[in-house]
């Protein structure tokens, strides 16, 4: 059912702007900030048809929007759920609500995850994200790196392990390299399972600028036992470490370190950019890893997923 004088952006455009204000905050955003968005929207192929909003409870259809959530879908069959603040916990079930509704909408084809962002204090919004169906993950620690940082490990990789520049050849030794390193995994470990691995795979490879993304395979006799991506997001100049990740036989032995010691080398030269990254922030190894490497922590966020199966109506 959806919620009563919903309004949606790819039936009545005329509203975008207003509706653009309520998801990032009616009590704070301007339109400078949602012209802001809009321009984020379009550099980065943002889709907003999935935008919906509705007035405040028994509203006319006609009186300004109150409310506005966005399901933007990505490569890799997952969705990233935005939604209005809510001020205070009356707003919590209207904003529930209308995120079920537009969760409802998405093809289940396109779509098998959601994901969602929130600051770990926030509790409403926290609260908000639970009554539509969507479970903590964990919480991420951001971090970056400027370029030119130096780099004062020497890591070099054991003599039984080589690491080669990615091919599209490799789309192969990609996924097993990934499939493996999943394998006790302390980074959110709840993701196991969740998604196909080919998926995953077309996510990262529509992360950034595709001519300009780093990415090498680790191999251990042409076995590939690790993989290293850096992605180049060239509309906001900056570059993000987007996995590395090893296989349980090819952990602690210092090859984490190589690569991510070659890795920045190799794009201090080609592409020097700050580097951020996400970790989860149980992941203690790697974090002090990143630290070694020049890599200092902005900020933490919640994640929070939502798997959707077959029979799941979306609505809570």
């Amino acid at each position: 059912m959806s919620p009563p004088g919903l309004w949606l952006a790819r039936e009545h455009p005329d509203r975008l702007e207003e509706a653009i204000i309520c998801l990032l905050g009616r009590h704070r955003a301007s339109s400078g900030e949602a012209d802001n968005f809009l321009k984020y929207a379009r550099d980065n192929q943002l889709n907003l048809d999935n935008l919906v909003a509705c007035p405040q409870p028994g509203a006319a259809p006609e009186e300004p929007l109150a409310f506005a959530v966005l399901c933007a879908t990505n490569p890799g069959r997952t969705a990233m759920l935005l939604h209005s603040p809510p001020k205070s916990r009356d707003e919590i079930f209207p904003i529930s609500q209308l995120a079920s509704y537009a969760i409802s909408q998405l093809d289940r084809e396109k779509v098998q995850l959601v994901q969602a962002l929130v600051a770990p204090e926030d509790a409403l919004g926290t609260e908000t994200l639970q009554q539509t169906g969507l479970h903590e993950l964990a919480v991420l620690h951001y971090m970056e790196r400027p370029a030119h940082t130096p780099i004062a490990s020497n890591s070099k990789l054991p003599e039984n392990l080589q690491l080669q520049a990615y091919t599209q050849d490799d789309d192969e030794d990609v996924l097993t390299a990934l499939e493996t390193s999943y394998e006790g995994t302390l980074d959110c470990p709840g993701l196991r399972g969740l998604r196909q691995t080919k998926d995953i795979l077309a996510g990262h490879k529509a992360t950034g600028t595709a001519e300009l993304n780093l990415w090498w395979v680790l191999r251990q006799e042409e076995r590939p036992v690790g993989v290293i991506m850096l992605a180049a997001h060239k509309s906001a100049n900056t570059l993000e470490l987007a996995y590395l990740g090893l296989a349980p036989e090819a952990r602690g032995r210092g090859a984490g370190s190589a690569m991510l010691a070659w890795a920045l080398k190799t794009a201090d030269h080609l592409l020097p950019r700050t580097c951020h990254l996400a970790v989860d922030v149980d992941n203690g190894p790697a974090i002090a890893l990143y630290k070694r490497f020049g890599f200092v922590s902005i900020l933490k966020r919640r994640a929070l997923t939502r798997a959707l199966h077959d029979g799941d109506s979306g609505i809570k």
